[in-house]
């Protein structure tokens, strides 16, 4: 049953993509790449709840887009699920000036915990908090294996930097949160506020404490959203061939790697890649050059 809802949440995605992402709407089966979206297939796989919040966030993203800001917030504290990522999402669409969604997410934040205190109690619930900082801090069988992870303290574990793991995924995620705060700051041209939103779920992503590969689900709006932005802008640019093909790497690099019997820590490095990438579309380096 849990498999059947997932299947049918990343058949509808379209409908909801639709009405935000032009794109789609020109090409609606561009709304089921997820099917052929390794990250996806995986969380099917495994009865992971990663495309559920895609779907979450894709009609928040839809809300906000038709200037819904206070329901949009609201949806998105069902996000919640996975509170890592809204713990980098939230503040930079507060930087962005939406005041709206977060105070829609926050009543919709305040709901879902006394709905979860009546069900645990308040002791419940920060016994669950107790529990995450004692698996955080071991490893092992059985316990956190930061090495799996497809976030930057992933890779940080993958290169043998365990000691040094702590220090500098704080520094990385502090400039990967100073770079979605300069995209904030970067004007609404082109079409650019799909691009930037695009930016920050990909931060959220690579610089949480917490990621594993069928989270990358996640991704998927991101892409569209960047082909999108690709498709409305006009000349070809170096910015514009970079985004493309980042895009597409998303989805064939993870196969081959699979095919060729790669080992679990290369599989899905390149997502590492996608924010930089990105983010290079919401500035003007090199403008006049290109």
């Amino acid at each position: 049953m849990w498999t059947l809802v997932n299947v049918a949440l990343l058949g509808l995605l379209p409908l909801v993509l639709m009405q935000c992402i032009p794109l789609v709407k020109r090409r609606p089966y561009l709304g089921w790449v997820g099917f052929c979206f390794l990250p996806a297939l995986t969380a099917l796989t495994l009865g992971q709840d990663s495309i559920l919040l895609l779907f979450v966030i894709s009609l928040s993203y839809m809300l906000m887009h038709k200037k819904r800001d206070g329901a949009s917030g609201v949806v998105l504290a069902l996000a919640l699920i996975k509170f890592q990522y809204l713990v980098i999402l939230v503040p930079l669409l507060l930087l962005s000036r939406r005041v709206r969604v977060v105070a829609g997410f926050a009543l919709g934040a305040i709901g879902l915990t006394l709905a979860s205190c009546m069900v645990t109690g308040w002791r419940g619930l920060l016994e669950y908090f107790r529990f995450l900082h004692d698996f955080n801090i071991h490893s092992g069988y059985g316990a956190l294996n930061t090495a799996l992870m497809v976030n930057f303290r992933g890779f940080l574990r993958g290169m043998g930097w365990a000691s040094e793991s702590p220090v500098y995924t704080l520094v990385a995620g502090a400039i990967l949160f100073c770079v979605g705060i300069a995209c904030s700051r970067v004007p609404d041209q082109a079409n650019k506020s799909g691009l930037i939103f695009a930016v920050y779920i990909a931060i959220a992503l690579v610089a949480a404490p917490y990621a594993h590969f069928p989270d990358m689900t996640l991704l998927l709006l991101s892409v569209l959203l960047a082909l999108d932005w690709v498709a409305e802008t006009g000349r070809e640019t170096i910015r514009r061939i970079l985004i493309s093909l980042c895009c597409t790497l998303l989805f064939v690099w993870p196969v081959v790697l699979l095919i060729l019997h790669g080992h679990y820590w290369w599989n899905s490095r390149i997502y590492l890649v996608f924010p930089l990438i990105v983010s290079c579309g919401n500035f003007g380096w090199g403008a006049s050059a290109v």
